[in-house]
């Protein structure tokens, strides 16, 4: 029992779940989860850092894509997800990108259901719960290394949930998850954390109520060992190095939406069109039940997870980007203290035996797969499709591929990863956007001074070995670049312009500036 809980943990040996009450119903909260299929701006950078390793037969220990500061250590706390996605993408196309995020969508699906079952709370809180956690999640379940966090973070959290309900969990699991997680993504840390706090939290209540410290001190080496295991990585203390490099908050990374304080980041999102609106008022809900269940029934015997919970929520607050994890830490403990606020929570004599669990009939299962696969194709699960909701200088690469250009690119920062996918001729950036990670900040400094034309723009362009600059229209850079006489415009559109210097081959092309028409965005 947690510390300051007098409320009794839930005594059944078999939790009513979920999992097992509709399995047809969580198939459809996984198929939902997956529902958007929309490239995100880094996943060319992911395919095109796995292949690479792929192609060479071993991880990449110095920097092959950028000119700015040349062989600069290349420290990737997701080399094994970028491998995946690549070797996935090679093999299937878009397709395996999307069996991908499906696998990583399940896993924290069922892992959340088995987590808010444990709470004992009855199946229509677990289901609303669930929903709620799912709509929050939708937008984050993209093509990126962040997807296994949130698989392997919401096994985390079912483990502890097991733990703390006072049933039997191989909390020992954790040691051979991190040992994985930590080559997949750096969200390993806040799952570290939440092992962390959660043992002293034990510990706590083990001191107060005077149960002996066996229990915490057996949480407390598994927890070290799992500390340990985040070593076993090719980078071994770089990854987490790079890890804490971005939690630092480097230049530049505020002005990026998913890195802003979330009620920042909320009010943009708000401004955007389709499921913002939706999205807000989901994440304000389901916070804000929390809350005030809490409030109105305090003691759950939960109190581990509940300082689990307030820890990430305040990561989230801090930075949008940490919303996911607020979300699935906040899940167990939001359904045991509705239940308890409403009456809702399951008490009484133990149930006898797992066949007497009550569960859906098999007309409502089969009514709900049916839905499932419906939705499924709906909304292109498995489709070959990928949608591109934002800009890039397809027309300009396809330019300078037509024309064999290629070499230093000083291009849009959000631009940098689709121009490496497409591996033009020597093709290297000024920075990727893997910049937070590696970068000193002065680089990401001199970006943003030379592209919104600052007093060192000028320093910026004539300091560094740039062959030719790529902007959007809207860059205030492009008027430095049109009133200097040794840089020519060579090509431009609606989305982008293409400067060369003045001599170079580029700059002897016949008919330029040529003015061209930029295809519609696509993936790849």
């Amino acid at each position: 029992m947690a510390a300051g809980d007098p409320q009794p943990r839930a005594q059944s040996p078999h939790v009513i779940s979920l999992l097992r009450y509709s399995p047809a119903m969580v198939a459809i909260l996984i198929v939902a989860a997956c529902s958007t299929s929309t490239a995100d701006i880094d996943l060319w950078g992911h395919l095109r850092f796995g292949s690479d390793v792929l192609a060479r037969g071993h991880l990449l220990m110095r920097d092959p894509y950028a000119y700015s500061i040349p062989r600069l250590p290349w420290i990737s706390h997701e080399w094994l997800s970028e491998i995946i996605l690549a070797w996935m993408y090679a093999k299937l196309g878009v397709v395996g990108l999307k069996l991908v995020r499906f696998a990583c969508a399940a896993a924290m699906v069922i892992c959340l259901a088995g987590a808010v079952g444990e709470t004992s709370a009855a199946i229509e809180i677990q289901l609303a719960v669930l929903i709620l956690a799912v709509i929050a999640l939708i937008p984050e379940m993209q093509f990126r290394p962040q997807a296994f966090t949130y698989a392997m973070l919401s096994a985390v959290m079912w483990l502890i949930a097991r733990d703390n309900f006072g049933r039997r969990a191989a909390l020992w699991i954790a040691i051979p998850m991190f040992a994985l997680w930590c080559n997949l993504h750096g969200g390993f840390v806040i799952g570290l954390a939440a092992l962390g706090i959660y043992s002293a939290w034990t510990a706590l209540a083990g001191l107060r109520e005077r149960h002996g410290l066996g229990p915490s001190l057996k949480l407390a080496a598994i927890t070290g060992a799992a500390a340990a295991a985040t070593l076993l990585t090719p980078y071994r203390l770089g990854a987490w190095l790079s890890v804490l490099r971005t939690l630092s908050h480097p230049a530049m990374i505020n002005e990026i939406v998913e890195w802003k304080p979330l009620p920042l980041a909320m009010v943009a999102i708000w401004r955007m069109p389709g499921f913002s609106f939706v999205f807000d008022c989901v994440i304000a809900i389901l916070f804000a039940a929390l809350a005030a269940s809490v409030l109105i029934a305090p003691r759950g015997g939960d109190s581990g997870l509940l300082a689990i919970a307030a820890v990430m929520i305040a990561a989230a607050v801090s930075a949008f980007r940490n919303l996911p994890l607020a979300v699935i830490g906040s899940v167990t403990p939001l359904a045991r203290h509705l239940a308890l606020a409403s009456g809702m929570l399951r008490r009484g004599a133990p149930v006898a035996a797992a066949g007497d669990l009550p569960r859906a009939s098999i007309l409502t299962e089969s009514v709900l797969a049916i839905l499932a696969a419906v939705l499924a194709i709906w909304s292109g699960v498995f489709s070959p499709a990928m949608a591109v909701d934002f800009t890039f200088p397809a027309g300009a690469v396809a330019f300078m591929q037509r024309h064999g250009l290629g070499g230093n690119i000083l291009c849009r920062f959000a631009w940098d990863d689709y121009v490496l996918y497409h591996r033009l001729p020597e093709g290297r950036v000024f920075l990727d956007t893997r910049y937070e990670m590696i970068y000193p900040d002065r680089i990401a400094r001199e970006y943003e001074d030379f592209y919104n034309n600052r007093a060192d723009a000028v320093r910026v362009l004539d300091a560094y070995p740039h062959d030719f600059v790529m902007l959007d229209p809207g860059a205030a850079a492009n008027r430095l670049m049109s009133s200097r006489g040794d840089w020519m415009l060579i090509y431009r559109d609606q989305d982008s312009l293409l400067y060369a210097r003045a001599g170079s081959t580029a700059a002897q092309i016949p008919g330029i500036p040529v003015i061209g028409t930029a295809p519609a965005p696509s993936f790849p």
